[in-house]
């Protein structure tokens, strides 16, 4: 949930909204490059988190810049094609006219080119995504089964693996009590840190411009003030979907183990002339051993699943790697549902999961329980995230709380938008108005309260 002021609430409230703005920016080389309203075309920020982190979130922003002096032209020699390559960072916020003129901006939100933009008839049109998305280099580690570390300290180990200092990652509210005795797969690093969110029971997402790994506590949400109603929602776009009933939740708990005897993993031959790095990948295992032929090994980075060797040599050289092979087994748990063997079963598995994963159980036999998805176009609100509260009304003045799981918003001068919730209450909550007086001047607002004793007490 991004910060505002009760001002900026109350305006976006408002039947008839004033204006939003967007801007983008990049350094130029040490000078910054900003894109406002009059440079953008269109854009439009797609951004969906699992809450239980069984998938990758997705983070992108898509959006066109008027080129009329061709800068982003390809053809053009002196243009600034070139520099605006894949990897270059960008920031990404919105804002809202308040009355007087004023803007308030939210908080910026950081993004990666993924490439260069394309050009067409005075149009260069730009993609890009998260930084976590980026984090897709294919790693290695030397983690094994007789070597356990506990899951927060894995994660900060492919953080900073990925090259990122503590200022870029947030992942101080991951539970410290799981220790993990599997050996990484050969994975990106973003990956490996979906396995690592998920094994803890926690989210994987993105915060401004902070990787963040944090548990989501549905049934104890932060809500945005003000309710989504009728008149934010487009006619005929709210659709809702109920999820089948859950029998029970199965959680695979893996065990891991190494062979008795070593066997042979690898036998690779290849031909060198001069010195060479060689990359070699088998099966994860322990009491690693390794043999060169027909070369000089000059040096060695061992991992679990992958060797990498620098050789010097001027022929065929032959490689082979021994081991004792990592086998693993599984013990389902069970977390119960309604019972009813003709419902559904969820069950998650994951290789990193090497204890009974109490934290994941219970969180989706929580998550899944609430059955109720709600989808519709809108009016937009930058201020709202994947994993907000928010309350959705549904009927004349009654509606529900839900869990934001994605949103997409639209930018072409004016502002609109999507999003997906899931209800996380199947009771619902009265939304009558509510009626403020300040200066003389009545607000007329809906808001969840009770009333007591004929005072209305916002809740």
């Amino acid at each position: 949930m991004k910060t505002t002021t009760l001002k900026y609430k109350r305006g976006m409230a408002q039947p008839f909204r004033r204006r939003s703005h967007m801007e983008i920016s990049w350094l130029n080389g040490a000078s910054p490059e900003t894109w406002t309203d009059t440079d953008i075309t269109t854009a439009t920020v797609t951004r969906e988190v699992d809450p239980l982190a069984r998938k990758l979130p997705t983070e992108t922003i898509t959006f066109g810049i008027i080129d009329r002096n061709r800068e982003y032209d390809p053809s053009n020699p002196n243009g600034k094609w070139e520099r605006m390559d894949e990897g270059r960072e960008i920031a990404v916020r919105f804002g809202f006219e308040e009355s007087g003129g004023t803007t308030e901006w939210l908080a910026r939100d950081g993004y990666m080119l993924d490439g260069r933009p394309t050009y067409s008839n005075g149009i260069a049109t730009f993609r890009a995504s998260s930084r976590l998305t980026h984090l897709n280099k294919t790693t290695y580690y030397k983690v094994t089964p007789a070597n356990p570390a506990p899951l927060a300290s894995l994660a900060q180990l492919v953080l900073q693996d990925a090259g990122l200092s503590s200022s870029d990652y947030d992942i101080s509210e991951m539970p410290t009590l799981y220790t993990n005795t599997a050996s990484f797969p050969i994975a990106s690093h973003a990956t490996i840190l979906q396995l690592i969110a998920h094994a803890c029971g926690c989210a994987l997402f993105t915060r401004g411009t902070k990787i963040v790994i944090a548990p989501v506590d549905i049934e104890n949400l932060e809500y945005h003030t003000w309710p989504i109603t009728h008149q934010d929602v487009a006619l005929g776009t709210h659709q809702a979907n109920k999820s089948e009933p859950l029998q029970k939740v199965v959680i695979k708990c893996y065990s891991y183990d190494s062979e008795a005897s070593s066997s042979e993993l690898a036998n690779v031959t290849v031909n060198i002339v001069g010195t060479e790095t060689v990359h070699v990948e088998f099966p994860a295992a322990s009491g690693l051993s390794h043999t060169v032929t027909g070369g000089t090994l000059v040096s060695l980075n061992e991992y679990v699943n992958a060797m990498d060797l620098t050789i010097t040599a001027s022929g065929d050289v032959t490689i082979v790697v021994t081991g004792k092979k990592v086998t693993n087994s599984t013990t389902e748990y069970e977390w119960a549902g309604d019972g009813d063997t003709s419902h559904a079963i969820d069950t998650e598995n994951n290789p990193l999961i090497t204890f009974k994963a109490s934290q994941l159980g219970s969180n989706v036999a929580a998550y899944f329980s609430h059955r109720v998805a709600d989808s519709f176009t809108y009016r937009g609100d930058p201020s709202i995230e994947p994993l907000d509260g928010i309350y959705l009304i549904t009927g004349d003045t009654f509606g529900y709380p839900a869990i934001v799981v994605k949103t997409m918003l639209r930018f072409n001068g004016a502002l609109t938008g999507t999003m997906t919730c899931r209800r996380v209450s199947e009771e619902a909550i009265d939304f009558s108005y509510v009626y403020e007086v300040n200066d003389g001047v009545i607000t007329i607002y809906r808001a969840p309260h009770v009333v007591e004793d004929g005072v209305i007490a916002i809740t």
